[in-house]
């Protein structure tokens, strides 16, 4: 009998696979949640630690997404705060951005089309 057969893990059964599953699938809950720990697996294979491993590398990178947004967004709001004290007005508020970060084709106005409204 090997090591894990007599603890009763058997690296093959259904709820060994589930266990592992289970575990990666709250590490990655606690990342959508903003806790970008790294994922630990307890007595898991080379297969599953290896997997672990790549999950934990796309975890960084959506920490390190996050610290870098974060940072844009306090330099911007810097930016927009200094140029409203320099221009002497109320400080304006950041517009929304549409999805991909450009305007439609549709609201981009001509050199005439303005007069036609």
């Amino acid at each position: 009998m090997t090591k894990n057969a007599e603890q009763g893990t058997d690296r093959a059964s259904v709820d060994y696979v589930r266990r592992q599953i289970e575990q990666i699938e709250a590490g990655l809950q606690r990342a959508l949640a903003g806790d970008f720990r790294a994922i630990r697996l307890d007595d898991a294979d080379p297969l599953w630690g290896g997997f672990a491993m790549h999950v934990n590398v796309v975890i960084n990178a959506a920490r390190t997404a996050m610290t870098r947004a974060e940072r844009f967004e306090r330099e911007a709001a810097e930016v927009r705060r200094r140029s409203a004290d320099a221009a002497g007005s109320p400080p304006v508020r950041a517009l929304p951005r549409p999805a991909g970060g450009r305007v439609p084709r549709d609201f981009v106005l001509g050199p005439d089309e303005h007069e036609r409204g």
